[in-house]
């Protein structure tokens, strides 16, 4: 393995394909979760490969890293008998980031952040993992096959997991990100938006009730009763009032004013009563008034309701499906690359790859997508031909300038590309120094 410092002090002497032409004898290693970066970029791809270079780390890669191994350590527990609670994967999450932070150098996160961030993610997913255990046939096993022994290459890699589906065998990954997979957007039948529009309408039409109140009296025959009780209790303290108004009279008339005093405190409360009995009944009424409109309204929107269900259920399975697709558009290669490896190395067949989609949101959500793989193998076998013919030449002496290359324009190797380029100011910075000196 070569650190990419090390590699940043060999290019101020050397090319990168001077390093590559010196390793031919080294063995090389096709990993599936390489496979793309080979089309993209395939300089990238041998600078890691064929040269071992590994390049520095980030907390958001860290924190991936950190959800695989606990949830693959959680998988092996439970498979061979032992318990893995909550807190066992927060603690080997903690202890993994730990270990790996001498590999970050550019930290977006603190090391308090990224732990905080992995175990809050982790929280989420860990609920399946014991319904999941029983079904899982391997957990991070590493497979390797020999495609050519002779010039020493190999295909080789750890498969995450491989559990037993519907469907026969599937391989499963987990992943994070901030974004969700989103494929192209269902159609919703001309029904369905009508009776979406029909729903707004009478929501529309309750809302403008203003009905407020408990659910409780939002029935006609307990509301009425409440009605009447509530006019029989403001009549007694009307009657109340009155009582009070003539006994202050009386009191007055025989010049008793500390009971005049004392009685009209109390009229003051009863009053009070009175004037919130009043508004109760007034707002009882009105509803009372309102509530034969309110409950056909309701039973309509309960009937839109129950129709729009099944319209939308279908709609989000065809939205679901679509969302598989593209999920299956941007990891599927990667899964049936490992699928096959299973299958060359096992003789087990692997027909279905699943993404378990981890949100890196505000609330974090957690998304699976499942999809055939069938057709996948079949790229992916022909991808590997044509990386091994590719491979066979460079092992037989072919100039590796001609058969790899930098693009500069993809994700995929930005490393390097900035490596090279801080490689090339270096040299040139070397040769202006050089130059002055020969003048002097």
């Amino acid at each position: 393995m070569l650190h990419h410092y090390e590699l940043q002090d060999l290019l101020t002497h050397h090319t990168i394909y001077e390093l590559l032409s010196e390793s031919m004898q080294n063995p090389i290693v096709i990993r599936p979760s390489s496979i793309n970066e080979f089309f993209d970029n395939s300089l990238s791809w041998a600078a890691k490969q064929i040269l071992g270079v590994i390049f520095p780390s980030s907390p958001e890669a860290i924190i991936g890293s950190a959800l695989h191994y606990a949830v693959e350590l959680g998988f092996r527990r439970l498979k061979s008998g032992e318990t893995f609670s909550l807190e066992d994967g927060l603690s080997a999450i903690a202890l993994y980031i730990k270990e790996q932070w001498k590999f970050v150098e550019e930290e977006s996160l603190t090391q308090e952040e990224t732990i905080n961030e992995a175990q809050r993610l982790f929280r989420i997913y860990y609920p399946l993992i014991p319904r999941q255990a029983d079904s899982v046939l391997v957990a991070e096993e590493r497979f390797e096959v020999p495609l050519d022994e002779e010039r020493n290459i190999w295909v080789a890699g750890t498969v995450d997991r491989v559990e037993e589906c519907d469907e026969g065998l599937c391989v499963v990954d987990i992943k994070t990100t901030k974004n969700a997979i989103y494929g192209e957007k269902a159609q919703e039948p001309k029904e369905l938006i009508e009776l979406k529009e029909s729903l707004k309408k009478v929501q529309m039409d309750i809302k403008a009730l203003k009905i407020k109140a408990p659910k409780h009296l939002l029935n006609q025959i307990l509301l009425r009763k409440v009605v009447d009780r509530l006019k029989n209790l403001l009549a007694k303290n009307e009657e109340a009032v009155k009582n009070l108004q003539n006994n202050i009279k009386e009191a007055k008339k025989a010049k008793d004013e500390e009971f005049v005093q004392q009685m009209q405190e109390e009229l003051k409360n009863k009053k009070a009563l009175v004037s919130k009995l009043k508004r109760r009944l007034k707002n009882r009424e009105e509803l009372l008034n309102k509530l034969p409109q309110y409950e056909e309204l309701k039973r309509v929107e309960q009937e839109l309701q129950d129709k729009i269900a099944p319209l939308q259920e279908e709609v989000d399975r065809q939205q679901h499906l679509t969302d598989c697709e593209k999920a299956k558009e941007r990891y599927g290669l990667q899964l049936a690359a490992y699928a096959l490896l299973f299958e060359i190395a096992t003789g087990k067949k692997v027909n279905r790859g699943k993404i378990e989609l981890i949100l890196r949101q505000k609330k974090a959500k957690l998304k699976i997508y499942e999809f055939d793989i069938e057709d996948l193998k079949i790229k992916v076998d022909r991808a590997i031909e044509q990386i091994m013919k590719v491979l066979k030449a460079f092992k037989d002496g072919v100039d590796p300038e001609i058969l790899f290359r930098l693009n500069p324009n993809t994700f995929r190797g930005q490393e390097l590309t900035k490596l090279l380029e801080e490689a090339e100011k270096e040299k040139f910075s070397g040769h202006e120094k050089n130059a002055k000196k020969e003048v002097a």
